[in-house]
């Protein structure tokens, strides 16, 4: 069945299809809008659609003659070029314009007989069904996709995905996997994180260690790094990682009161700082979001930069008294708390924080964020994976942590293993308490997965429903139900 996953010069396709619509008693009608996006700097002549899986199953029901004079593929009322093979059928549409968009109406006519026709888009291209009120499925929905489905990539390809909001995709070789976002937004990387509640006084400490000071002893400061996820719900006054105490002062990560991200370096006694603060981050407020703070050493305010999501965004100095370098104090490590915990709670979930004793160029800080971990360096580097108990330091160093009231948080996901490729009925649902998933109607065992919803649903986000990504073959059905309701059904048969 390899064949049916064909690479076709196809950069993007998006398609709305709509139902069948009996003319007459003797006349069938297909219709569907088509809207193809060209992401290539190069204009094109044509482009190849593929239609069908067999030219002899589209001759017996009718769509083409088997002298090839008619194609029964229309562009409006005019026969369409086509390619046909003992394995397939594509029709073409022309002048595409580079890094543009044209939608055609095509349909096919005439009687067909009862014949799968499935819709294929082939690597690269996808159908989209446009994001509506009525399609927001919140924590009570049920979801079934229908088609062959390639399980052996394990490449997280894509089966149903709505970006930041539901992922229905290939988690593993023969693995199946369903996964909304947490209470705090769907959690990167390993989809577990730490929250922390203002109001509930949250952080985690760290003992005090001679490679969280950033100097030499004899008052020149060496560089170091800082690296971050975050959700900030509130992103003013909370801190990401500090290391301060009343009388023992020496750097912090952390956010102020008009909602800026600020690096800092601080003389033991607080009398003089140097470093550098971004402007308002408001905008990253119910995001997960790359933070990271990087410092040369050299005492002066060039030396800092501050990236979010990889790009350098620092704006503003902040200097105060005469800076003669940093000194190795007995104050904690703090994360979402500063002072050792008395001072600017987070209100935020955090994950995959890092300390490193270099300064990182920009394309490690963007290599990060591209999820490209450096290994080299690390002083600490708490992932935020353990899902219960205490962050663990995974850099080998044994600066394990103590959570102190901060809750684990995870998304939840469900997951049918042994599956193979093949033709399956992919069923997701909700029914406000639990998650679950289920392969061609099994209800214990490989195809079936269930876990607690735990507060969460799928967010009304705006974004589009995206099919058929790459990895599905062909998709003979797709319906969504809402709260008991079917809001929309494809079914593409002939």
């Amino acid at each position: 069945m390899n064949r049916l996953k064909r690479a076709i010069s196809i950069a993007l396709i998006a398609m709305m299809l709509l139902p069948m619509v009996a003319l007459a008693a003797d006349t069938w009608k297909f219709f569907f809008p088509m809207s193809i996006v060209d992401t290539s700097a190069a204009a094109r002549t044509s482009y190849p659609v593929l239609i069908g899986t067999t030219g002899q199953s589209m001759i017996d029901a009718g769509y083409i003659n088997a002298t090839g004079t008619d194609t029964r593929m229309k562009l409006v009322a005019v026969d369409q070029k086509y390619m046909l093979s003992t394995t397939e059928i594509a029709t073409v549409v022309g002048s595409l314009p580079a890094l543009g968009q044209v939608t055609h109406d095509f349909y096919t006519g005439y009687a067909p007989v009862a014949t799968v026709f499935p819709v294929i888009v082939g690597e690269g291209g996808y159908v989209t069904i446009s994001d509506a009120a009525g399609l927001e499925p919140g924590n009570d929905f049920e979801i079934e996709i229908d088609g062959y489905i390639f399980t052996d990539t394990g490449a997280d390809d894509d089966y149903l995905l709505k970006t930041d909001a539901f992922n229905i995709y290939n988690s593993a070789a023969d693995e199946i996997s369903a996964v909304i976002p947490s209470p705090i937004g769907l959690i990167p990387n390993d989809g577990i994180a730490l929250d922390y509640v203002r109001t509930n006084s949250d952080w985690t400490s760290i003992p005090d260690a001679a490679d969280f000071s950033f100097t030499d002893g004899g008052g020149n400061d060496e560089p170091f790094s800082i690296i971050a996820w975050v959700y900030y719900k509130d992103a003013s006054s909370g801190t990401i990682i500090s290391k301060t105490k009343a009388g023992a002062q020496e750097w912090y990560f952390k956010t102020g009161g008009a909602d800026v991200l600020d690096f800092t370096i601080l003389k033991l006694d607080g009398s003089a700082h140097r470093g550098r603060l971004t402007a308002a981050i408001t905008a990253y407020e119910g995001l997960w979001t790359h933070f990271a703070a990087t410092y040369d050493g050299s005492e002066v305010v060039g030396g800092f930069n501050i990236y979010i999501n990889g790009v350098d965004s620092d704006t503003t100095d902040t200097t105060a008294g005469a800076y003669t370098g940093m000194t190795n104090g007995t104050a904690l490590v703090s994360i979402g708390a500063h002072l050792e915990g008395t001072s600017a709670f987070q209100d935020a979930g955090m994950e995959r924080i890092k300390v490193y004793d270099i300064e990182l160029s920009p394309a490690q800080v963007l290599a990060d964020f591209n999820g490209t971990h450096l290994a080299t360096n690390l002083v600490a580097y708490w992932k935020f994976d353990e899902g219960a108990g205490n962050p663990a330091d995974s850099s080998g160093n044994g600066h394990n942590a103590t959570a102190n009231l901060a809750d684990w948080v995870a998304n939840p996901t469900v997951t049918a293993i042994n599956q193979t490729n093949g033709e399956h009925t992919i069923n997701v649902s909700a029914d406000t308490v639990n998650l679950e998933i289920s392969i061609d109607g099994a209800v214990a065992g490989d195809g079936f997965d269930s876990t607690p919803l735990a507060g969460a649903s799928v967010p009304d986000n705006g974004n589009d429903w995206v099919l058929m990504k790459d990895t599905i073959s062909y998709m003979d059905k797709y319906s969504h139900n809402v709260g008991g309701a079917l809001v929309t059904e494809y079914e593409w048969m002939g």
